[in-house]
Formats: structure tokens, C-alpha cells, sequence
């Protein structure tokens, strides 16, 4: 059964500046409501003397929370000064950390851009609201949004927040990442390890999971006149426009209708592949609501001996309202295939691929990243 998808009333407490987020004018923000709580983001203000015991008063310690942020960027720096070789999955890396680190009631993922944040706490916050009831899958609440006033270091390194920052704190939800899960249960059971068939069957039902995780999404509706868009409005944010890691992941431009996004997909693969007769043709394609970037550390799972346990979505900053053949496309070409299989043959029945869509999606993207040239597909490596 298809959930309708309207705007929920948000729950969170926001910390915010007005709408010009420079640098140069955090001063003026110096006292920023938050809530009818009346909490203030001043780095002056003392934390309270009451013990700290719930997620949702934990959310609101603005000074604690902006330390431990310190304390997080002064172990990214020690490590980065004892070796290059980090590892992709390595928290340090994907600016999020637990809090309080000893007993964790929430989790913080931060960024310099105030934008970034507040845009996928609304698109996590819609999503939970729609998924809050669907069995077995979970989706963290958003608690609080704070902006961060003061400078967090002045490091010149790459990484540093030299700039104003911004935290999206939720819910803490204890689990295991499902690529670290597989691992756990091979190393537990040494005999997956030497035939094969019970490694193959856990990673199996893991993927069967992550498959009803994106179904779980893709069948809440959109509004009536829901544009192409993330959630929270604006522009798209999706691994079609180009790296999920860089700026290039966004669209130039807001799309005003499906005609429009499908106006710009055929204008710019005609442009490059001239010869190309096929049209992209949306206007059957229902919006649905697409998850972006389907891997093993975006998906956590309460019980690692057990895949039919509670599943975790984490990380929302490439979901939009898209029509069905951008999710397609993920599967065939930015997924790791055994996770596309499984999530195609879940999708599948509720909502049947358009081959011809999904290649001139796929056109697009190439053309997207330059990879098109003289009416020919480069091959890396040429």
C-alpha cells in the first residue's frame, strides 16, 4: 500500500542565523532562538548543572556539543599528521561522531554549510515521519539543528572547519554496518568462510533487507503537483549529476515540472550524442521518493547473527523526488551488483523499469561528467 507524502510539521529544535550564513556576519547572530524552550546557541552560555539523561536534552547542550565537535577535528588532525592511508569508513572521515562518546544518546553529523544540513534534516525528517510505522525498518529522528558561531580550528589542512559549521543531532541508534556485519559473521563462522554457502546466503538476506529498505521509500507518494525535487524544495542533489562527494552532485538548477527535467536530459544528450534517435520520456514514470547512495555504510542492522532484525537508513543528503528510472540507474551503474540485484528484485514488482529511460538517464550522466566525446563514449583507460 502507497503512503501519501505531505510535508510533516517539524519536531526539532533549530539553531539558526538569518539567511545570509557568511562568516563575516556570524556576529550579528550572536543570540539565536531556538525553540519554545527558549534555548539560546550562545558560546557563552553556561551548560546547565542538571544531569543530562535524555536524547532529546542531550540535543539541546549547544556547548558540549560544539566541544566534543572540536575534539573530533583535533583527532582527524593527529591522525592525518601520522599517516595518509585513512579509511573510507573510518568515522573520523565522514564528519559524525557519537555524543556523549561514553554512553552515546545521540549522533552528530556536521558540515560547513548551515544549507547542507538543514536540508537533509527536513528530507531525514519526512522520511521518518512516513516510515515510522513500516515494520522493521527505522529511520533516526532528527532532534536539533545548530549552527556553530565561533571558528572550530585554523588549520590550513584540506580538512579543516576554518569556517562557521553546522550539526544535524539525532537520535543515537546503536547497530552494526552491514559490510562490517558480513565480516563479523564470516569471522565468527570460519565454515561460511570455506565453502562459501553460508557467506553467500547472510549476504543475500542482508541485500534482501536493504531492498525493503528502498521499497519502504519508493512507495510513499508524492503530493499532486510535487516537482523533481529533494523533500525540503530546491534543487536535486543525486550521483546522475555527478561525484556524491563534490559540489557537482547538484543540479544547476531547479526543475519546474517532469516535462522540464525531461526537457534537459534529452537537450543535453542530443548535444553530445547527436546520432542518438531515443527520447527520454518521463510522463509515465511516477515521481518516487529515491533513496541515493545505496551501500553497505549508509544501512545498520541491530543484530548481526540476525538479518530479519531491525535495519537502519542513515545518510539522506542525495534523496529526491525523482521519477523511478534515477533509482534504476543507481542500481545498474553506481551499485555494487550484488546489493542492485536484490534491491531490482524487490522494486521490480511495485514499479517496472523503463530500459529505455534508464540509458538515456545513463547517456546523461556520462555527458554530465564529460565522458562523451565526438559522438563517443569514453572508456577510462582510453
Amino acid at each position: 500500500m502507497q503512503m501519501a507524502a505531505h510535508a510533516p510539521k517539524k519536531q526539532w529544535i533549530a539553531s539558526k542565523p538569518d539567511d545570509d550564513f557568511g562568516p563575516a556576519n556570524a556576529l550579528k547572530h550572536s543570540a539565536l532562538n531556538l525553540s519554545d524552550n527558549n534555548l539560546s546557541a550562545q558560546t557563552d552560555n553556561p551548560p546547565s548543572a542538571e544531569p543530562i539523561s535524555t536524547p532529546l536534552e542531550v540535543a539541546k547542550d549547544y556547548d558540549g556539543l560544539v566541544a566534543a565537535l572540536r575534539a573530533h577535528r583535533t583527532r582527524i588532525h593527529e591522525r592525518r599528521a601520522k599517516t595518509y592511508n585513512f579509511h573510507d569508513e573510518d568515522n573520523l572521515l565522514r564528519r559524525c561522531f557519537p555524543y556523549p562518546p561514553e554512553k552515546p544518546k545521540v549522533w552528530v553529523k556536521y558540515d560547513n554549510s548551515f544549507r547542507n544540513i538543514r536540508r537533509e534534516a527536513d528530507i531525514q525528517t519526512l522520511v521518518h515521519e512516513h516510515l515510522k510505522n513500516v515494520h522493521a525498518v527505522r529511520i533516526p529522528k532528527v532532534l536539533a539543528v545548530h549552527y556553530v558561531l565561533a571558528k572550530i580550528d585554523d588549520s590550513s589542512s584540506p580538512a579543516a572547519l576554518g569556517r562557521p559549521a553546522a550539526m544535524n543531532v539525532m537520535e543515537y541508534v546503536p547497530g552494526t554496518k552491514i559490510g562490517d556485519a558480513l565480516k563479523r559473521a564470516i569471522a565468527i563462522d570460519k565454515a561460511s568462510v570455506v565453502d562459501g554457502v553460508a557467506q553467500t546466503r547472510l549476504e543475500d538476506e542482508f541485500n534482501s533487507r536493504i531492498g525493503d529498505a528502498i521499497v519502504a521509500m519508493a512507495l510513499v507518494s508524492p503530493a499532486v503537483d510535487q516537482k523533481p525535487a529533494p523533500p525540503c524544495g530546491g534543487r536535486t542533489m543525486h550521483e546522475v549529476w555527478g561525484d556524491s562527494d563534490t559540489s557537482e552532485s547538484q543540479a544547476p538548477r531547479e526543475f519546474m515540472s517532469v516535462q522540464d527535467l525531461e526537457n534537459e536530459v534529452n537537450k543535453v544528450v542530443q548535444k553530445v550524442l547527436p546520432s542518438e534517435t531515443a527520447r527520454a520520456d518521463f510522463s509515465a514514470e511516477p515521481l518516487r521518493l529515491c533513496y541515493g547512495g545505496i551501500r553497505y555504510g549508509n544501512f545498520l542492522v541491530d543484530d548481526i547473527s540476525d538479518p530479519k532484525s531491525i535495519i537502519t537508513i542513515v545518510d539522506f543528503e542525495h534523496t529526491n523526488w525523482l521519477p523511478v528510472s534515477f533509482l534504476y540507474w543507481e542500481l545498474q551503474v553506481a551499485t555494487d551488483d550484488v546489493i542492485s540485484r536484490a534491491v531490482h528484485k524487490k522494486l521490480s514488482p511495485h514499479v517496472e523499469p523503463n530500459q529505455d529511460n534508464i540509458k538515456e538517464v545513463n547517456f546523461f550522466s556520462l555527458a554530465r561528467r564529460n565522458l562523451i566525446h565526438d559522438g563517443r563514449i569514453i572508456v577510462i583507460g582510453d
